[in-house]
């Protein structure tokens, strides 16, 4: 035992806590250590003793594993309750503390905004499907990408264009606001624009992502505004039936998560046939 790292500590723990099938079973930070199998064991087991009617006291940073394995969560800090409720509305509460929401960004005076004498950001927004400002998206709903911006010159053009960036700085996706071609050709007149970016449910992976955003004008190539990890969010995938994940609780690798379809049928009779199944489904 006393060669035991930290991690193998924990491993045998948990071991022996889902052995004894206690009542009540309280996990800190399980997740953070060992491979990927033993995370996937951990979080079957907790949805194994979910479902019988036991109690789980999962303690967690990790929002995805909070939001996906609870229904009711505490906030603490500095040892006392600070929130009780629903996953969904306390996590958001969590991720927006500290700096104010992770989720929007605003320069209110233009003189101080990320910029120049063309183009000044104004605000970058994460919302909802319902419009709100959203730190947590459910990996099954749309949600925007909403990007303000002065424009300080009459007859440019410029763009904009947001950067998805996950935990581990992999830019998962550009996109930019000229696929609207008519807008893109147009001169603009001196105001503030709007530029929302609507990206559909089941598409991207869960985790925490990062928006870089930026003003540019091309012909020539100008880079106007440009503000790294201006804001973020959380995507969180519930194990629910109804999701790309359906009931499977472990670890899903991968940055994109797409709903594809599937079509799945009984093989032709030859192929049984040749492979010494009858066609009742029984070995011949």
């Amino acid at each position: 035992m006393k060669f035991y790292s930290s991690g193998m500590y924990m491993r045998l723990a948990f071991a022996v806590a889902a052995h004894l099938q206690p009542e009540i079973l309280l996990i800190d930070e399980v997740l953070a250590v060992g491979d990927s199998n033993f995370q996937k064991r951990c979080l079957g087991k907790m949805e194994e003793f979910r479902s019988i009617g036991r109690t789980v006291l999962f303690v967690s940073h990790n929002m995805a594993s909070v939001v996906r394995l609870c229904q009711r969560v505490i906030l603490m800090q500095d040892g006392a309750v600070v929130a009780d409720g629903p996953a969904d509305q306390v996590t958001r509460r969590y991720l927006q503390s500290g700096t104010g929401s992770p989720a929007e960004r605003v320069w209110p005076d233009v003189a101080g905004a990320p910029g120049d004498g063309v183009a000044r950001l104004h605000a970058v927004r994460i919302r909802d499907e319902l419009g709100r400002i959203a730190p947590t998206i459910d990996i099954r709903k749309s949600f925007d990408v909403e990007v303000e911006y002065w424009a300080l010159q009459t007859g440019t053009r410029p763009t904009v264009s947001i950067h998805f960036v996950n935990e581990e700085g992999i830019t998962l996706l550009v996109s930019n606001d000229f696929n609207n071609r008519e807008w893109w050709r147009t001169p603009r007149e001196p105001g503030l624009v709007r530029c929302t970016c609507r990206l559909p449910g089941n598409f991207l992976a869960e985790g925490q992502l990062f928006i870089a955003a930026a003003v540019c004008s091309y012909n020539p190539d100008l880079v106007h505004a440009l503000e790294y990890d201006v804001v973020s969010f959380q995507i969180v995938d519930r194990s629910e039936g109804d999701g790309v994940r359906g009931e499977y609780a472990g670890n899903w690798p991968g940055v994109v998560r797409p709903m594809l379809e599937w079509d799945v049928e009984p093989a032709p009779a030859a192929f049984a046939t040749i492979a010494g199944i009858g066609p009742a489904g029984k070995q011949s």
